[in-house]
């Protein structure tokens, strides 16, 4: 039966301009906006019988969970920020992504209040434990102790002891380490360079040097190796080296990632 003699049966005036629901026969004012709505949802219910009907229920049911693992995952990638590192260490510090690195692998840890303090001078004994820390290497306090007068049984006595033993340092004349001491940078880097077996380069040219090194100096055959396989980053043409400034925690650190980098 069409449905103008079904309303006209029932009294129900017909009107070209509204439509009505068969069910109880009053104006639906909202049919359009129920097609709308029904019809994405009859469209994926009709999608998911086709895929079933083609690969079957268990394939269906990968597929469905792969495609939500994957609309999942991105929006992660797109909201998480860049990894937390330390309090003082934020996404824009010029340390950032050598830090990362050298955490992630184990060569530095920071401190008790998940700071690194990149600013900070370095201390002799707290640089031969970031070394040996990248290479590997972790000696026993048993086996190694006491090898200078002022280096006994302390933290970083089993690093020490393994540098001296390695020849990575000799200490002072009078039979010290002095470990507590501020390192200067030239002092850094030549520990540095010692203990990854980097020889200085006698050979090299003597062009595109810091103003202020001395050529006759002891630091001058280090800084100038270390410049050519490009371990600092001070820029000759503008910046001075300060071979005698104090040996800062972020600056030493870049130049191990450097190293290991290259390694």
């Amino acid at each position: 039966m069409r449905f103008r003699e079904l309303f006209n049966k029932k009294g129900i005036k017909w009107s070209e301009e509204q439509q009505y629901d068969v069910g109880t026969g009053k104006t639906d004012n909202n049919a359009w906006a129920k097609i709308f709505i029904f019809l994405p949802v009859a469209l994926a219910f009709s999608s998911v019988l086709i895929i079933i009907a083609v690969i079957g229920i268990p394939k269906t049911m990968d597929v469905l969970k792969s495609a939500l693992a994957s609309i999942t995952h991105e929006e992660v990638l797109k909201e998480a920020p860049k990894e937390a590192l330390f309090s003082d260490v934020k996404a824009d510090s010029k340390y950032f992504d050598s830090l990362v690195y050298l955490k992630k692998s184990g060569v530095i840890s920071g401190f008790n209040d998940n700071t690194f303090r990149p600013y900070q001078e370095l201390r002799r004994a707290e640089l031969i434990k970031m070394i040996a820390s990248a290479k590997k290497l972790y000696p026993l306090a048993l086996n190694y102790n006491s090898c200078f007068k002022d280096v006994k049984n302390e933290w970083y006595a089993a690093t020490v002891c393994l540098a001296k033993e390695k020849g990575w340092v000799s200490g002072y004349s009078d039979g010290s380490f002095h470990p507590e001491e501020a390192l200067t940078k030239s002092e850094a880097l030549k520990m540095i360079m010692a203990a990854f077996a980097i020889v200085p380069d006698p050979t090299l040219p003597v062009l595109n040097m810091f103003g202020d090194l001395d050529t006759d100096a002891w630091y001058y055959p280090y800084v100038r190796t270390a410049l050519s396989k490009k371990l600092i980053d001070e820029n000759p043409d503008l910046e001075l080296y300060k071979p005698d400034s104090p040996a800062l925690r972020g600056d030493v650190a870049q130049v191990i990632y450097r190293v290991l980098q290259q390694a």
